[in-house]
């Protein structure tokens, strides 16, 4: 399905004011740890890096705990289609951005579902510190 066979990939679309990325999957197996968890990571840059990445037409990647999380590609033969070229099993993933995510937040939303096993969901937050306005935290939420 992709050149890299892992069978992701991702079309930009706009719908509603906001650029959703419409996921197809195919060929994603594999099982996420049992039970609830929640976690916060901090990163510099990483949203604000995305975002250029797409814009600019790169690969952008995101790592939680030295693990790829997921990476994009732009497909040079598809205008406008981003290629998910690596995923963590089991996990499907869905990327929209909005102005304002929720209440007080905004920037990417990333949602990603854990066949059969619950949901995870990861926001990109950005700093409170305005002398830091690159900095953002990455709450990752699993629940069962």
């Amino acid at each position: 399905m992709t050149r890299r066979g892992f069978g992701f990939w991702g079309e930009w679309r706009r719908v509603a004011g906001a650029a959703v990325c419409a996921v197809a999957v195919a060929g994603c197996a594999g099982q996420m740890g049992r039970g609830s968890s929640r976690a916060l990571y901090t990163v510099a840059g990483v949203m604000e890096v995305y975002r250029q990445d797409l814009v600019q037409g790169k690969s952008a990647q995101l790592w939680l705990d030295q693990q790829m999380l997921f990476r994009l590609e732009k497909d040079p033969e598809v205008d406008g289609r981003w290629e998910f070229v690596g995923c963590t099993p089991g996990v499907l993933l869905v990327l929209s951005e909005s102005p304002r995510v929720s209440s007080g937040e905004w920037g990417l939303l990333l949602q990603a579902r854990a066949f059969g096993q619950g949901n995870v969901q990861i926001r990109y937050l950005p700093s409170a510190e305005q002398e830091k306005p690159r900095d953002y935290t990455i709450e990752v939420s699993v629940r069962k």
